[in-house]
């Protein structure tokens, strides 16, 4: 475990030597993705467990779970079937 606090001395060392823009934008091109990452994450779990505890029988599924643009049946009962040029 000494070698990963070495190394992550080192790391801390070169990254306070750079310049602050250089600092900033590192930092973003880190942070940026991994906090992306971590919120699909979240979000995926909490529509997963929210679809299981529901007490709704007929609730819709999650997000990613479903078709986004729907059935043709379910557009023309909605009434936005495939309309003619007029």
């Amino acid at each position: 475990m000494e070698w990963l606090v070495l190394w992550w001395d080192g790391v801390e060392l070169w990254l306070v030597r750079l310049p602050y823009p250089l600092q900033v934008m590192l930092t973003l091109a880190v942070l940026v993705p991994l906090t992306w990452a971590v919120a699909r994450v979240v979000d995926r779990v909490v529509d997963g467990l929210s679809a299981r505890v529901t007490r709704v029988r007929g609730a819709e599924p999650p997000l990613g779970r479903r078709d986004v643009s729907g059935s043709r049946a379910e557009r023309r009962k909605l009434g936005m079937g495939e309309r003619s040029a007029s």
